[in-house]
C-alpha cells in the first residue's frame, strides 16, 4: 500500500481512522441497546410504586445499588463493614508475616547474626550444598542468601515490596474470608 506523500492525503487517512472508530463505538452501542430490550438492563432494577408521585408507575428503571434488588437484601449492609474490616486484618497480617514473620522463621532454622548455628536445619543445608558444589557454598545459593538475610535482615526495598505483596494478599484473603456468611445452626 503506498503512503501518501501530502497532507491531505494524511489528513484523510485520519479522518478515515476517525470514522471508522465512530462507527465502531455507534455499533456498539446498538448492540447493547438491543440486548437491554432482549434480556433486560442488569444494571437496574424496575422500582415498586409510582416513581413520579403521580401514583402511576411510569416502569421507569433505576441505577443499581448494592443491595437491592434480586442481587441482595438491605440486609447484607453489615456482611460489607465485616468484609472491609476483615480485609484490613487480613492486610496487617500479611504485613506482619512479611516483616516480622519470615525474619523469625529464618533465625528459627539457624540463619543468625552470628553465623550458622551449629545442628541446626540451616547448619544441614549450608553441608548438603557444601558437598554438592565441591566444598564451597556458592555466592547467590539459598544458603548464602538466608544467612545474608539472617547477619543482616532484608534490605529496606525488599522490605517494602514483601509487605507490599503480602500485604495485598493478606487483605483478599481476609475480605473473602470475612464475606462468607455464616452458617445456620441446627
Amino acid at each position: 500500500m503506498a503512503q501518501p506523500s501530502t497532507p491531505d492525503g494524511q489528513h484523510n487517512m485520519q479522518q478515515d481512522k476517525q470514522q471508522g472508530k465512530q462507527q465502531h463505538k455507534e455499533e456498539d452501542r446498538q448492540h447493547d441497546e438491543e440486548e437491554d430490550e432482549q434480556h433486560g438492563d442488569p444494571g437496574a432494577v424496575p422500582q415498586s410504586g409510582p416513581v413520579d408521585g403521580s401514583g402511576v408507575d411510569s416502569g421507569a428503571k433505576t441505577p443499581f445499588k448494592p443491595g437491592d434488588g434480586p442481587h441482595g437484601d438491605p440486609g447484607d449492609r453489615p456482611r460489607d463493614k465485616r468484609r472491609v474490616f476483615g480485609g484490613a486484618i487480613g492486610a496487617a497480617v500479611g504485613i506482619g508475616v512479611a516483616l516480622i514473620g519470615i525474619p523469625v522463621c529464618i533465625a528459627a532454622v539457624g540463619f543468625g547474626a552470628s553465623g550458622i548455628a551449629a545442628g541446626s536445619i540451616a547448619a544441614k543445608m549450608m553441608s548438603a550444598t557444601a558437598i554438592a558444589n565441591a566444598g564451597a557454598v556458592p555466592a547467590g545459593s539459598l544458603v548464602a542468601t538466608l544467612q545474608s538475610v539472617g547477619a543482616a535482615g532484608f534490605a529496606t526495598s525488599t522490605k517494602f515490596y514483601l509487605a507490599s505483596a503480602l500485604g495485598s494478599v493478606g487483605h483478599i484473603i481476609g475480605k473473602r474470608l470475612s464475606g462468607r456468611k455464616k452458617p445456620k445452626k441446627k
